[in-house]
């Protein structure tokens, strides 16, 4: 059990309550092109964008099967980029709708961007693989499967 002694101020001890009540700030971003997904946790999300609205709910099994599912509840009905966080320690993440692949560029620490006319039932699916890895102090990353 962690046990925080207040009168011993580290980092962490006046600022963690603070992060965990702003997570939620922090799942979607947007801009007024388009809607950023950075973190796959369950949510939901409505977005009045200079389109419309866009309505979005983000289901996942991730860490379980390695996917995250976003159903679009309310699309504006124009072009309208959805840009995904690829993790910078990810290898071979993926993004389908609808069933299909996207074909979407997907680099480790930038954004992939899906950029269609959505509509409501539409379904999206990140997948990021679950690879085994270790993280070493004077390595940056390195791959035991390889």
């Amino acid at each position: 059990m962690k046990v925080d002694y207040w009168q011993n101020f580290t980092c962490c001890s006046a600022t963690y309550i603070q992060n965990m009540a702003d997570y939620h700030n922090l799942i979607y971003y947007r801009d007024p092109g388009g809607l950023y997904v950075n973190l796959y946790v369950p949510s939901e999300v409505a977005w009045a964008g200079p389109q419309g609205e866009l309505r979005v709910v983000q289901q996942k099994d991730y860490p379980v099967t390695g996917a995250s599912n976003l159903t679009i509840e309310a699309a504006p009905g124009a072009l309208l980029p959805i840009k995904f966080r690829v993790p910078g320690w990810s290898r071979g993440m993926s993004i389908r709708v609808n069933g299909a692949d996207t074909g979407t560029a997907c680099t480790p620490g930038e954004w992939a961007a899906v950029s269609r006319t959505w509509r409501a039932s539409d379904r999206i699916e990140g997948r990021i693989p679950l690879d085994f890895r270790m993280n070493c102090p004077r390595r940056r990353w390195s791959s035991i499967a390889g």
